[in-house]
């Protein structure tokens, strides 16, 4: 098969199935790819300047990359997969991502010193 014939239809099957997924899970999805860009951007950033700061830098991958990371938890835990655990109450879900959150500035925070 052609690639490109192979691309259109996994990008057809993708568009078809995520037509069918929850706004929640939605709107994890965009949070997830604003973090990895604003990541994508700091390197960017370092690679046509400096890293002057170093350690504002690391900082700001950690937080870009931490974010993504939480939020995709939070993915996890508000949609329902097929697991063998139990599904947690979105209620408690989003407290623990709120809490893990302000855990990962208050570290970001004292690392930018």
């Amino acid at each position: 098969m052609d690639l490109r014939k192979v691309a259109q239809q996994v990008s057809q099957e993708f568009t078809a199935n995520y037509k069918h997924t929850p706004a929640i899970a939605k709107a994890c999805d965009a949070c997830v790819v604003f973090g990895v860009v604003s990541a994508l951007l700091q390197l960017l950033y370092v690679a046509l300047t400096s890293s002057f700061p170093f350690n504002s830098l690391l900082a700001g991958l950690a937080n870009s990359v931490g974010f993504a990371v939480l939020t995709l938890c939070l993915r996890m835990k508000v949609t329902d997969g097929k697991t063998i655990h139990p599904a947690p109450v979105p209620q408690k879900a989003m407290a623990e991502y709120c809490f893990a959150f302000l855990f990962l500035q208050l570290l970001v925070w004292v690392y930018i010193g």
